[in-house]
């Protein structure tokens, strides 16, 4: 369960790291539900975490949203990954123990910060 999360987590940070080879190797949809995955994932932690304001959520996610529809994945498509990425890592981070969350917020914060 934790080890789920935390290899999405990792997605998350490596998600930034994509070259462009490797996002011309998967299918739009493919890209599309790797970028949802990471994209729910980075809400429910930054949810539990407080370390985003939902305005700063909303944003990311309509910014999302314009990427994927500019490589022809429809926003309803997009956004039923989501929801559906999401409600796992929420389920996912309520069952981690106290110390697991802990590390999982300062992994944000680390991340965030760019160090």
């Amino acid at each position: 369960m934790a080890q789920n999360l935390s290899r999405s987590f990792a997605l998350v940070v490596g998600l930034s790291a994509l070259s462009f080879s490797a996002y011309t190797q998967a299918s739009p949809e493919q890209f599309a539900q790797q970028f949802a995955q990471a994209g729910a994932t980075i809400q429910a932690v930054a949810e539990e975490c407080g370390d985003y304001t939902q305005s700063q959520l909303k944003e990311m996610r309509k910014q999302q949203q314009t990427s994927v529809s500019a490589m022809g994945v429809s926003v309803a498509q997009y956004d039923q990954m989501f929801e559906a990425s999401y409600n796992n890592a929420r389920t996912q981070i309520a069952m981690a123990s106290p110390a697991e969350k802990a590390e999982m917020c300062e992994q944000m914060k680390v991340a965030g910060s760019g160090n």
